[in-house]
């Protein structure tokens, strides 16, 4: 088999085809090629493409992080866009206490990174938050995120936490 390249197929930017040229396969069929040995041909050639194994790289090496670390809320609050956080535990405090000063406000919106959940885990439907944190946004919207022990609920989802425990622990360390 050649490896020409359709010129419809491919970019002329020297790093070839991310997909097989199946009209080489099919032309190669009089060389005496069955057909499973023609597909490992194709596969063995798509993984030879430097495009197709970084992309095959990436999408195990976020697979694995996901595995490991758990998922990441999206759409976090930045704390440039935050003008006041107020967080209620009523374990320690029956009132919510509001935090308007940079420092506070920079702590409670880089205390969600640890709210990391696991994706494919049952959320135990008996469970209830202990510390609510209410971000009042610079355009006057706010978002809320709750949180128990074992479960987080975030834009009205909740997910079973990766790291259970931790993100309570550090709240009440930290703000009370």
């Amino acid at each position: 088999m050649s490896s020409t390249k359709h010129p419809a197929k491919c970019a002329g930017d020297g790093f070839g085809c991310i997909l097989p040229d199946f009209e080489e396969d099919i032309k190669s069929e009089g060389s005496g090629m069955k057909g499973s040995e023609m597909k490992v041909s194709r596969w063995i050639r798509m993984l030879k493409n430097p495009a197709f194994s970084v992309l095959l790289t990436g999408i195990l090496l976020i697979g694995l992080n996901i595995a490991m670390k758990g998922m990441f809320l999206m759409g976090k609050p930045k704390a440039e866009e935050v003008v006041r956080v107020e967080i209620l535990y009523p374990e320690a405090d029956a009132l919510p206490r509001e935090f308007s000063d940079a420092e506070p406000i920079e702590l409670a919106c880089s205390l969600m990174n640890f709210l990391n959940y696991r994706p494919f885990k049952q959320v135990q439907e008996d469970d209830a938050p202990l510390i609510t944190i209410t971000y009042i946004l610079t355009d006057g919207s706010s978002r809320q995120v709750s949180a128990s022990r074992q479960t987080v609920w975030w834009q009205g989802k909740k997910y079973a936490l990766k790291d259970e425990g931790f993100f309570v622990n550090l709240a009440e360390g930290i703000f009370y």
